[in-house]
């Protein structure tokens, strides 16, 4: 698939992008490569605008952070569950095992966007102890002896 999608890229650069960007009129001006500067402008100039960026930036980031900053520094309380959480995890994380993966709904090439279902069985080190969502997505269907 890298092969092919190579390919692709340096046909439409050989045969799009350059003949554009060289091609001139009697005055010197690559108006073709112009008109397509416009057109990308005109389609691509408010997805990539600085106060669209910054507002992204504060909605996404600064502000969940600055709500987490002042939930663990209220009284230390958030920290101090946090720091006792982990330590849990960490003195626990060698009892933990992962017995079986299943994975359904790709073929044999995995692409960004497709979706998938991933079974696993993981043995925990005792019975309670898992509470959250996987690093990967939701965990869905655990049975009540495992949470």
């Amino acid at each position: 698939r890298d092969e092919l999608e190579a390919a692709a890229l340096y046909d439409l650069i050989e045969n799009v992008v350059a003949p554009r960007y060289y091609d001139r009129d009697a005055d010197g001006i690559p108006r073709h490569w112009i008109e397509n500067m416009r057109h990308t402008l005109a389609d691509l100039g408010p997805k990539v605008q600085a106060t669209r960026m910054v507002r992204d930036y504060v909605g996404q980031l600064y502000t969940p952070t600055a709500a987490s900053y002042r939930q663990m520094n209220s009284d230390y309380e958030g920290a101090k569950a946090l720091a006792e959480w982990k330590a849990k995890v960490r003195a626990a994380w060698g009892q933990v095992r992962v017995e079986h993966v299943e994975s359904t709904g790709v073929g044999d090439v995995v692409a960004v966007g497709n979706e998938m279902t991933v079974t696993a069985r993981v043995e925990l080190g005792r019975p309670g102890t898992l509470r959250r969502p996987g690093p990967a997505g939701v965990v869905a269907g655990v049975g009540d002896d495992d949470t």
